[in-house]
């Protein structure tokens, strides 16, 4: 049998603390439907660590089209 690599977990605080933005506005966004994608088990709510990057990418913007590629 072949065991897949756990996913990390981040917890709101953890990704309130990463992003510098407030707990209350993960909690605001995720009731609205528009913060990142999150699990919720029983009253707890996670993150998985790689949607968490995923949706601060989705948010990156280059100032003047300007392209790194």
């Amino acid at each position: 049998m072949v065991h897949k690599p756990q996913k990390k977990l981040l917890c709101t605080k953890e990704v309130a603390a990463l992003s510098g933005l407030s707990v209350s506005f993960f909690e605001k966004h995720r009731n609205d439907g528009i913060g990142p994608r999150h699990l919720k088990i029983g009253s707890r709510v996670f993150y998985e660590a790689d949607d968490f990057e995923f949706w601060l990418n989705c948010h990156r913007r280059d100032p003047g089209g300007f392209s790194y590629d």
